[in-house]
């Protein structure tokens, strides 16, 4: 999806629900899977529960009022060009160097 826009402007929106599997897979990688927050569902417990972020995206799959759109936003380039969304909750895992 490209957005019409100013030139030289850079547009920031709320992502209301992901399009596909593959937009949600996308936002996974480039957000959950890199976070400090992420638990998988297999290993959540009621002391390291699954992030509240994802939490919403799964819950919104059946009541697509709970999509956490607040906290997922989507930047695009001045020509319109979508970036992958991003959760504004992010805390990247950083790795230790050897």
């Amino acid at each position: 999806m490209k957005l019409t826009i100013g030139e030289g402007e850079v547009k920031v929106r709320d992502v209301k629900t992901f399009c596909n599997g593959t937009e949600y897979d996308l936002f996974m990688a480039k957000n959950c899977y890199r976070c400090k927050k992420y638990v998988d569902w297999q290993e959540a417990t009621a002391s390291n529960p699954v992030c509240p972020v994802e939490d919403n995206i799964g819950a919104a799959m059946f009541n697509e009022s709970l999509f956490p759109s607040g906290f997922i936003k989507q930047r695009f380039e001045p020509d319109g060009t979508p970036h992958v969304p991003h959760c504004t909750e992010l805390e990247e895992v950083v790795e230790a160097s050897t």
